[in-house]
């Protein structure tokens, strides 16, 4: 990992720091899960690598800001107090997961890290989400879809829920204004958002609910 030495800025932020209109700078992932943490909604503790930094990192040969290290590492120890475990523990340590997340929503374009346990796999994580931002399958889909103006990704690092079956909820189930459509799989949902995997489908009557 390369870095260089700049004026300071903020890099990173809490959940408890941002909101739905961070969007640009937290991406859309990142801003909406601050904002329902600002509601009081018990939402997992994580913070947001901004896309500047992603721009940054890409624009500059793949350098990162010098103090970018630091603030991670005292954004972890918020997270291991947060939850009472420990970072690179050998037992019962912090897990984390690591996300993308841009502006505009791309499922699936981008690379996931899962269960992310030490700095050095974070610090892994981190840079190979950045690194997603420019893969082909990603400029492919931008381009297809007309997605312009974005220069790059914010990162997601929160605190992992173990779970023996995760999926998405859709507020609206095709062909039907009363239902819902659940699509679940074994194991952390990651298969399923990268449509490695063919779900387990549920459609529930709101009625009903």
């Amino acid at each position: 990992m390369t870095i260089h030495a700049e004026q300071s800025v903020k890099h990173i932020y809490q959940f408890n720091e941002g909101n739905a209109s961070m969007n640009d700078l937290l991406g859309g992932k990142g801003s909406n899960l601050c904002e329902m943490s600002q509601l009081g909604l018990p939402v997992p503790p994580g913070f947001v690598i901004t896309t500047q930094v992603c721009r940054d990192y890409l624009n500059e040969n793949q350098t990162l800001p010098l103090d970018l290290e630091v603030s991670i590492q005292d954004n972890i120890k918020h997270l291991e107090k947060s939850i009472g475990r420990n970072f690179g523990s050998t037992s019962s340590p912090l897990l984390v997961s690591v996300r993308s997340g841009a502006r505009v929503s791309m499922p699936g374009m981008m690379d996931t890290v899962l269960g992310v346990a030490s700095r050095e796999e974070l610090d892994s994580a981190v840079l190979k989400v950045f690194d997603s931002w420019s893969s082909e399958r990603a400029e492919t889909y931008r381009r297809e879809q007309g997605i312009l103006g974005l220069e790059g990704t914010a990162v997601t690092v929160q605190v992992l829920c173990p779970a023996e079956v995760a999926g998405v909820v859709f507020s609206k189930a095709p062909g039907s204004d009363d239902e819902l459509l659940i699509e679940a799989v074994s194991g952390l949902g990651e298969s399923l958002v990268s449509g490695e995997v063919t779900p387990d489908s549920y459609r529930l009557s709101r009625s009903s609910l």
